[in-house]
This record gives structure tokens, C-alpha cells and sequence, in this order.
């Protein structure tokens, strides 16, 4: 780096002050400028102004850049080319519907209005909602003396909702399908799930809340002749018919025996019909209630400069005024943002490093991509050249067209409109934000298409074995790989984008061959990777579980983490379309793959820059949705290669050896003799599937006692190191701690405390951070580092746990400005944070269950299994630190043996959350001295009614301004500095000052308690203060009592009022309050100070 001032860059006289104060000038501010873009500078590229001083004190230094004009770039043209395939997918996209649209197609059209109108009066309810006693039941009321005037109760689930749509459901299938029926209601839900949401969710399968009366409600629509309109009934108490329906529905739910509903079979019509050319005009089903309620005029919140202002010291900086307005500019458009991805996008600016311009061109990211996805030069040396000779012919002598041997075909198959709303579901899961390719078509666009078309579109490309001219070309995109150089092209890593049409058949192909190989067992109970209902810590947890096993049995366990070099992008491709048709996939989405991959090609996306294409001869291809399954296959054969061994370590008596998570493989055995059998055989495994080991990154670890000298372990020629850590499938395994998670929690820990910082980074943008916005990034970017690997590590060890805490802690006490020796359970009741100890307990416990569904042939059930025997045998293992833990809580909590089936564990999660509400209540009560304000606390819940909630996020703490909020909250929560609680620690040269001797600084008459500061105390500034408070107490409350008995009552009172102009009040009259008190030191009585001498 170079400066700049004083030099001939710089446009003014070389040396001009940058700084201007009463007592002079002087440069102090200096730009430094990167050696490696001095060229890009022009003499006097540094300007340097002075502006006036009411503004600022410095100067503004401007340094202007002259870039190099970057070459023409090349564009790859989307444009559709004029052949059949092309054309249909264009009409494909074309054909996307709205939800509107969507529905209108699903019940069709009629051309005439019967004019007899039928009404129906429906009402629902549910009694005991979400209790075991629950009873949901509905009324319909047709009119006076109606034979149809019924109520029933409903089986199965007890939801209010459920009553309302069969309630509808049995409208439909009592009353004359020619006439018009007008349906009156109180459930917006119901109406906009019958007339706006059908057509969409019909697409997926009906993959929504109550599929089953939904999809017989459409039924029963589209049979129809006749118009359905839902009407929403706004004054239900004054409506008579609607009264008389609740009636009915009462009675119901009170008879005795009950009267059930059952759905009748709905007619099996379930074919569209193409509106489009049909003369019928007029829509079946039609409602006045809009698709969504119009937006509430939201409450805007305005923060000034002056209210962040308060609170600032005296002399701060003359520019203060200046930067208090820019923060409150940023802090009312985070508050006022209109949606949570708005909200993220404003947070993200404040937080997220700033983007840098990358140092490489298109040209050298090419350059770089296309060696990687392409052979080497030169053949490494072990790779068997015979063999890959052979395997070449092999893989050319499969016939362009194979014939499909499954009996179920799999790959012979149409796909169906089952298969299209599978696809959809599946879509779902996916950000809406997705990439695109060049085609500029995305999920959410696909998605909107119907089903009919898009199945037309997809089984035409299977049928002819073609596609869009756009699919056939990928971009690919450089991504900066973490704490890499960003001039070297080999330092990004290449992420690829398909267009998503071609995804979607990709992964319609992909489900495919997942079902072959889940139906004839090719995938071995190894591979964790890339499968369905095999969750990520699996594999960390076996080798925990292995370790455990070894250690009981007093061996040791030697471990290779083997890293394969390039692995995805380095298959070989005549081998895989080899080991599939030797394994039996064959058929017309088996040549449609082959088709895809010799037909792709690559272009490289960098800024505006787009390179000319490029072919790749290896790997799976970059991006694509079926590839993880390719590779699955092509890696499944491993496993072939490890027999059991004398030397394997044994999970409820079954050999496991080796594990992978998709190309991450770890190998161990109790001899080093058996680890290097292993590696050897995995050696000749990449040797004859034209792999390369790592094997500078392969590492070895040997846990248990160690020898006097470390064994020779190779790959190949070359020596493997032993190595202390390791971070195996995103958890930090150590050999020479007593708890072989201790760095993880440390890694994890410092993880925390950097994004903690982070997040409070955004203080010079906003000022202080609200704590509503501090809960949500707290939830979003610290939660998942506290309770990373939680399920396989728990907490036995208390200090590897309060590493984590204190990052908690430490983190909720900044975010309400509390001090250090504040009350720790306050900063979960008031906060809604889950307390770590019991928040993990909570995850492992649903690991638990889903170890406990697994099926036998899984490696974590026999780890699982494994786990329970060496518990019964009195060794420590994964089950007997779950009870360890559990016994350790605040509250204990036994889980027995009793309790190991899925509705147990359930059970006992329950168990857990009870405790830590007990548990934070309890801590609460026994500091009634310290928290007086917040004893006997009710909150409003979601049914109106007032109840006790151990932990919640509250009111209180979204009082806008920041002194003010702060203010209140160390009120409540007794982190002040009021005699009260000041006085009750032991300082230097000060003893701690018994509670009856805590007197007020002012009047010295009462205790200096929070109730005698903010409504006793009778120094004439705090009168002065109390008479203004309470003329607008009153204003705003008027029913607000005039006399108490008790100060600290009538303070909590005020408190705990859900009138927020009364809280935010409060605020401003507490931190005026404590500014008082602030001017004068705490009263100690003499008694109780030390002597220096002493």
C-alpha cells in the first residue's frame, strides 16, 4: 500500500491539511492506495476539500479512478430457435396461470344462471381446542322447517376449520346440482381455500391443510351445473339463519350419542376440461371476499436524531448531531420494513462485508473451469490405462437405444400428472429466488404452469430424446473460496446454472433412479450422503458411537478421513454409464441422460462478462439435480471392496469400517495393520475408477492411549500425518482431550462471539440495536452455531457448556443493556430465548426419535443400539450422557428405559419445556426483593385470555427510543443504580450495605427502593418530574387508580398496563428519574466503609 497525500497524485498543493481545530491544522487523514492499481491513477487523482465548519472538521477527500475498458464481452443469446421442441417449451412457459386462473380451470365455466337461488347458512365451532376431549361440530340452516337443517359432529382431527369445509361438503352434496347455491359463513379461510387457493393446490396433489375435504369439495364443484357463491357474514350475532346454524352445531357437539358425519364417496371426476374452448363465460364459483385482506395502515415508527441523541455525552463530537440523523434514517427504514425479506435485505447492507470487484477475468475463470472439467494432460501414473481402455468400448458399445429390464419400469415409464404435482411439492421446498439459466424461467414460474402442459412438454423430451436449444448450455459462476487469494482463478470455487425446466426433468429422473435404488438395495448402508431421511450428523454420530465401543473394550481406533481430489467433477463418465447398465438401468430416460451430457456445454458468467462455450468430457455435470444420485451410483461399488475384517470395530455386533457422506469417506479399524488394508483397498478402488487421492489432505487420528511410536500409515508412496483435530461432516473431532468434542465447543463458541459482534456492528449504522431485531438475528445467526452438533455432543462436561452460555449471556445482556451482575434467568422471561442448557436437550431428544425410527439395516440404529448395550453394561456411551445430562438440568428430569419409544421421548421433550418455564418461573419468585415489577405477571395469548408466560419476548422492549427503553428495562429487571441494588455489592474499600440501611441519597427517609424513587420520594426536582408524569398517566389511562397503599403496587401496575403510549411514557419518566439521581453520589452510611489502612 502506498500513501497518497504529499504526492504528486494529489491535485492541491502537495501536503493540504485535512483536519482544521481552533488550536490548528494537520493532515490526519491519509488515503492509502494498493500498489498493484497505481496505473489506474492520472496526476491529480487526490482532491482534497475543505467544508464548512458547522458541518465538519475535516475535510472530504475525493480520489478519482480511471478503469481500464474491459473487452467486448460476449452475450449468449437466449433466443428461442423455431424447432418443435423449442416452440413447445416457449408455449409451455407461456401457458403459466395465476391462482386465479389456476382455479377457474379446476371447476370450469357455466353459460346461464338458473334463477331459483338456493341460500345456506353454515357455522362451525370447536370446543376444547387442542385438548384430548376436543369436539368440532357444524350447523347448517336452510330455512324454516328444512328437512336439511342438520348439525353434526366430525371425526378424526377436532379443528374448527375441518367443521366450517365439511359443513360446506355436505351443502354441496344435499343440495339440487342445477340450481344456483349461495353459501353464507364467518371463515375467511374457508372461502379464500375454496376460490383462490384450489387451482394451485390441486396442481401439488393437494399437498395443503385438509387435502381430503378440499379435493371432495372440488369434486363436488365440478359436477355441478350451477353457480357456488360464498359470502362472508361480517355481523354473525345479528344475523338470525346464521344463529339458528350455531344452534344446530351446539346441539351436536352436546348430544348424546353423537351425531358423526361421514364423507360420502365424491364422484371420480377428475379430468379437466379446456376452458379455453368453451363457449361458457361466467366462472362456477364466485365470493365478494378478496384473496387478501386490504393492508392495515401500518403504525410508522419515527425515531429522531434528537431522541438517539439522548443519552450522548456532553462533549461529544460537534459532528454527533450529524451522524445521529444518518442513523436515524437507516434505523425508521429497518423498522418500517414492509417484509421480513425487505427487513433481511436492510439488515444485510448494515452487516454483510462489502462486496469486492474479483481480480480475475471470465477469460482465466475459463481458462481454470475448463481444465477442471476435463482429463488431465497426462493420465496419473496409478490410474489403470488397460482398464480405462476397455471401459471406453464398453460404455460406446451400449446401443444409442436400450430397452428398460425393470419390472416395475423405472425408466420406461411416462410420467403422469402424479408424477407433475410430486414435482411441484418437491418445488416448493425451493426459495423462490433461485437462479435461472439463460432461459429466465424460474420455480416460481414453473410452479404456475398446469400440469397437463408441463407433463406434454416433459414427456415429449423423453420421447424424442431432445430438448430446448437453452437447456443444452449451463453458466457457470465463480464463487471466492474462504480465505483465498481472489487474483488466482484456481481459488473459486464453480457453481453452475441449469435452467430450471431442465432441472425439473432432471429431478423427475432423479426420483427414478433413487426408487431402483432404494427397491433393489444398490446404495450401500454407508453412503449418508444425498439421501432421503438420512440427516447430516448421522455419520459424526456413528464414529462417536465407534469410538465409545472402542474405548470400553479398552482398543485403540486408528481413523483415515480421505479426501478425494476434484471428486464430482472427475467421474468418469464411460465408467458410470457402464456400472448403470451393468446394474440395470437402461430405457429411454437412460439414453435421454446420455443425449444431456454429450449435448452440454459451458459458458463462464463474471460481472457482465459471458465467455464462449466449452465442452466438458468428465464428471457429473455442475448444478444439475440428478447428479448427486449419479455419483451415489458411481461410489456405491466401495463398499465392495471392504469384507469384514478381524480388525473392524463392531456396532450391536455388526462390522462397520467405513463411512462416506457423498465423497467425504472416513476409514478406521483397531489395528493400524487393518487401517492400512483399508486405505490400500481403497487405493486400488480410485486406481480402477480413475480417482485421485488427496493425499496431502487425507488425515489420520488415533484415539485411545498412544503408542510410544506412531505407525506408518500410506497412500501409496506417500506418508499420511497424524493429526490432533479434525472437523468430520461439520463436527471438530479431538484425540488428545478427556471429551472428544472439546474443540468443537470452543470452534463454536468463538463462531458465536464473532457473529455477536458482527451483529452489534451495525451500531454505528442504527445506534443502538432493537432488541426485537437483536432476537431475530439472534435466532437466525448465532442459535444454529450454540447448538451446532448438539444432537452428538451433549453436554456432560459444564465448562465446555458455559463456553457456549457465556456467548448467550453475554449477548442477551448487550441487547438490553443490563450489566454484568444482572439476573440471569430474566434474560430468557424477558426475551422469549430458550436457556442453551435446555434448548439442546430439546434437538438430541428429537434425534432421539428419529434414531428410534430408523429401520434395522441403518448404521445409526446399530450405533444407537450399540449405544444402549454399552449403557447396560455400565460404560459411558451416546444414552448414558443423554441421562447425565438431563439429571444435570436446573430442574432434573429421568429419562428411563420405559420411556425409549417415540411417544415416551415425546413425553419427556414436553417434560423438558416444563421445566425450564418452572424452572425460569421459580428463579423469578425467589428474587421477589430484586423484581418486584414483574411478580404475578399475566400476558395476553392468542385467545384473549390472560395467562402466565414464563418467557416471552415483551411489550416493553419495543419502546422506540433507545435511552428510554434501556431505562425501563434496568427498572424492571433490577440492573440500576439505585441504592436498592448498588448497595447490596461488596466493592473495593466498601462493605455491602444491609437492605434496612439502603436510604435515599435525597430525603434519607425511606429506602431507596424503585417504587420510593419513581413515586415517594419527595426532593423537589423529582416532585416537579412526578407531578408532569402523572398529568399524562391520567390523560392516557384515565381509569388509572388516584391512591395506593403501596408504592411498589402501584409502580407495577404501571408497569405491567398493555397500554403502549402509557409504557412509553413510563420510559421517558424513568430515564428523566435516573438522570436525577444520577447528579448526586448513592448514600453509604458511614459504618459500612472501609479505611484505606484497612
Amino acid at each position: 500500500m502506498e500513501i497518497l497525500n504529499g504526492t504528486s497524485f494529489e491535485k492541491s498543493v502537495p501536503g493540504a491539511w485535512t483536519s482544521y481545530q481552533w488550536i490548528g491544522e494537520a493532515v490526519v487523514d491519509y488515503v492509502l492506495f494498493s500498489r498493484d492499481f497505481l496505473p489506474m491513477l492520472r496526476a491529480g487523482a487526490l482532491e482534497i476539500v475543505r467544508v464548512p465548519d458547522s458541518w465538519s472538521d475535516h475535510a472530504i477527500l475525493f480520489l478519482h479512478l480511471q478503469f481500464p475498458q474491459p473487452t467486448a464481452p460476449h452475450f449468449v443469446s437466449s433466443t428461442l430457435s423455431h424447432i418443435v421442441c423449442d416452440i413447445l417449451t416457449q408455449q409451455t412457459i407461456n401457458a403459466a396461470q395465476t391462482d386465479e386462473e389456476a382455479t377457474l380451470a379446476l371447476y370450469g365455466t357455466i353459460d346461464f344462471i338458473h334463477p331459483r337461488r338456493v341460500c345456506v347458512y353454515i357455522a362451525s365451532l370447536c370446543r376444547n381446542p387442542g385438548r384430548i376431549n376436543a369436539r368440532a361440530a357444524f350447523g347448517v340452516y336452510w330455512g324454516k322447517d328444512c328437512s336439511h337443517n342438520k348439525g353434526w359432529c366430525l371425526p378424526g382431527r377436532q379443528l374448527d376449520v375441518r367443521a366450517a369445509l365439511t359443513g360446506v361438503l355436505y351443502s354441496l352434496s344435499v343440495s339440487n346440482p342445477d340450481h344456483p347455491l349461495d353459501i353464507f359463513m364467518t371463515s375467511k379461510q374457508v372461502i379464500r381455500s375454496i376460490c383462490y387457493s384450489a387451482g394451485k393446490n390441486y396442481t401439488t396433489g393437494w399437498d395443503c391443510a385438509n387435502p381430503d375435504l378440499l379435493e371432495h369439495i372440488a369434486k363436488l364443484i365440478r359436477k355441478r351445473n350451477s353457480q357456488v357463491s360464498f359470502s362472508l357474514v361480517h355481523q354473525p350475532h345479528n344475523n338470525k339463519a346464521l344463529s339458528a346454524a350455531k344452534s344446530l352445531a351446539r346441539s351436536a357437539a352436546g348430544a348424546a350419542p353423537l351425531p358423526i358425519f361421514t364423507i360420502s364417496d365424491a364422484p371420480n371426476d377428475t379430468v379437466l376440461s379446456d376452458s379455453s374452448q368453451t363457449r361458457n363465460t361466467l366462472p362456477k364459483v364466485v365470493t365478494s371476499v378478496l384473496k387478501d385482506d386490504l393492508p392495515k395502515p401500518k403504525t410508522r415508527t419515527n425515531v429522531t436524531a434528537a431522541q438517539l441523541a439522548i443519552g450522548d455525552k456532553p462533549d461529544s463530537h460537534r459532528n454527533r448531531l450529524t451522524v445521529r440523523r444518518l442513523q436515524s434514517e437507516n434505523l425508521n427504514r429497518l423498522l418500517n420494513a414492509e417484509t421480513i425479506r425487505e427487513w433481511w435485505q436492510i439488515m444485510r447492507d448494515f452487516t454483510d462485508s462489502k462486496p469486492r470487484d474479483t481480480r480475475v477475468t471470465a477469460e482465466q475463470l475459463r481458462a481454470a473451469f475448463k481444465v477442471r472439467l476435463n482429463p488431465p494432460a497426462v493420465m496419473p501414473s496409478h490410474f489403470d490405462v488397460e482398464l480405462k481402455r476397455l471401459r471406453d468400448l464398453m460404455s460406446a458399445a451400449i446401443p444409442p437405444s436400450t430397452i428398460d429390464h425393470t419390472p416395475e419400469l423405472f425408466f420406461t415409464r411416462a410420467f403422469v400428472l402424479a408424477d407433475m404435482e410430486l414435482l411441484k411439492r418437491k418445488l416448493r421446498e425451493r426459495s423462490t429466488k433461485s437462479a435461472h439459466g439463460i432461459d429466465h424461467c424460474s420455480y416460481k414460474k414453473i410452479q404456475s404452469i398446469p400440469n397437463e402442459v408441463l407433463l406434454k412438454l416433459l414427456n415429449y423430451c423423453i420421447e424424442y430424446r431432445t430438448g430446448a436449444q437453452d437447456w443444452f448450455t449451463t453458466i457457470l459462476v465463480g464463487i471466492l473460496k474462504m480465505g483465498k487469494s481472489d487474483d488466482d482463478p484456481e481459488s473459486y470455487r464453480l457453481v453452475g446454472l441449469e435452467c430450471c425446466l431442465l432441472k425439473c426433468l432432471t429431478l423427475l429422473i432423479d426420483m427414478r433412479i433413487r426408487a431402483w435404488a432404494e427397491t433393489y438395495y444398490i446404495l450401500p448402508d454407508s453412503q449418508n450422503g444425498f439421501r432421503e431421511k438420512y440427516r447430516t450428523n448421522n455419520n459424526s454420530f456413528i464414529l462417536r458411537c465407534a469410538i465409545d465401543r472402542a474405548r470400553a473394550e479398552g482398543k485403540l481406533l486408528y481413523v483415515a478421513f480421505v479426501d478425494l481430489k476434484n471428486a464430482f467433477p472427475s467421474t468418469d463418465l464411460p465408467t458410470l454409464w457402464m456400472k448403470l447398465y451393468a446394474a440395470g438401468v437402461s430405457g429411454p430416460l437412460f439414453d435421454w441422460l446420455r443425449m444431456l451430457y454429450a449435448r452440454m456445454s459451458y459458458v463462464v458468467r463474471h460481472g457482465s462478462e459471458v465467455t464462449a462455450a466449452f465442452k466438458s468430457l468428465i464428471g457429473v455435470l455442475t448444478g444439475d439435480t440428478a447428479s448427486p444420485i449419479l455419483w451415489n451410483v458411481y461410489f456405491a461399488d466401495l463398499a465392495d471392496m471392504f469384507g469384514p475384517d478381524m480388525d473392524d470395530i463392531r456396532l450391536n455386533g455388526r462390522p462397520v469400517s467405513h463411512l462416506e457422506q457423498a465423497d467425504d469417506v472416513a476409514l478406521f479399524s483397531t489395528t493400524a495393520e487393518g487401517l492400512q488394508r483399508k486405505i490400500d483397498l481403497f487405493f486400488a478402488w480410485c486406481r480402477e475408477n480413475f480417482m485421485v487421492i488427496s493425499a496431502t489432505k487425507t488425515e489420520c487420528m488415533l484415539f485411545g492411549e498412544l503408542p510410544p511410536t506412531l505407525p506408518r500409515i500410506t497412500v501409496g508412496s506417500t506418508v499420511i500425518k497424524f493429526v490432533k483435530k479434525y472437523k468430520f461432516v461439520g463436527i471438530i473431532f479431538t484425540s488428545v482431550d478427556r471429551n472428544i468434542f472439546a474443540l468443537h465447543y470452543k470452534k463454536k463458541a468463538s463462531k458465536a462471539r464473532a457473529v455477536a459482534n458482527t451483529t452489534f456492528g451495525a451500531k454505528s449504522m442504527i445506534g443502538t440495536l432493537p432488541p426485537y431485531e437483536g432476537i431475530r438475528l439472534y435466532t437466525a445467526r448465532m442459535d444454529p452455531h450454540l447448538t451446532s452438533g448438539c444432537e452428538v455432543c451433549l453436554d456432560v462436561d459444564v465448562s465446555h457448556l458455559e463456553e457456549l452460555t457465556d456467548v448467550q449471556h453475554e449477548f442477551l445482556r448487550r441487547l438490553l443493556g443490563l450489566n454484568r451482575r444482572s439476573i440471569l434467568a430474566v434474560l430468557f422471561t424477558e426475551t422469549g430465548v430458550i436457556p442453551l442448557c435446555y434448548r439442546r436437550i430439546i434437538l438430541a431428544l428429537g434425534y432421539l426419535i428419529y434414531l428410534m425410527s430408523l429401520p434395522a439395516n441403518h448404521l445409526a440404529y446399530a450405533a444407537y443400539h450399540d449405544s444402549l448395550l454399552l449403557e447396560r453394561d455400565h460404560h459411558p456411551s451416546w444414552i448414558s450422557d443423554l441421562r447425565y445430562t438431563m439429571q444435570s438440568l436446573p430442574r432434573p428430569i429421568q429419562l428411563c428405559a420405559t420411556d425409549l419409544n417415540n411417544d415416551g421421548v415425546d413425553a419427556v421433550r414436553k417434560q423438558v419445556r416444563e421445566s425450564c418455564n418452572k424452572w425460569l418461573g421459580d428463579c423469578i419468585s425467589e428474587m421477589s426483593s430484586r423484581l418486584p415489577l414483574i411478580q404475578g405477571r399475566l400476558e395476553l395469548n392468542e385467545d384473549g385470555k390472560y395467562v402466565t408466560m414464563a418467557s416471552k419476548l415483551r411489550h416493553y422492549l419495543r419502546v422506540p427510543v433507545p435511552a428510554h427503553r434501556k431505562a425501563l428495562t434496568r427498572l424492571a429487571l433490577s440492573s440500576h443504580t439505585l441504592g436498592i441494588e448498588i448497595l447490596r455489592w461488596k466493592v473495593r474499600y466498601k462493605a455491602r450495605v444491609p437492605r434496612e440501611c439502603r436510604w435515599c441519597r435525597f430525603c434519607r427517609l425511606e429506602i431507596e427502593s424503585e417504587g420510593h424513587a419513581m413515586i415517594g420520594c419527595s426532593a423537589p426536582d423529582l416532585v416537579a418530574l412526578r407531578y408532569e408524569f402523572f398529568k399524562d398517566v391520567y390523560s392516557i389511562v384515565p381509569d388509572m387508580p388516584r391512591h395506593w397503599t403501596s408504592e411498589d403496587v402501584f409502580l407495577r401496575d404501571l408497569f405491567l398496563n398493555q397500554n403502549f403510549d402509557l409504557t412509553q411514557r413510563l420510559a421517558k419518566y424513568t430515564y428523566d428519574v435516573f438522570a436525577r439521581f444520577a447528579t448526586c453520589p448513592v448514600f453509604r452510611p458511614a459504618e459500612y466503609l472501609y479505611s484505606i489502612l484497612e
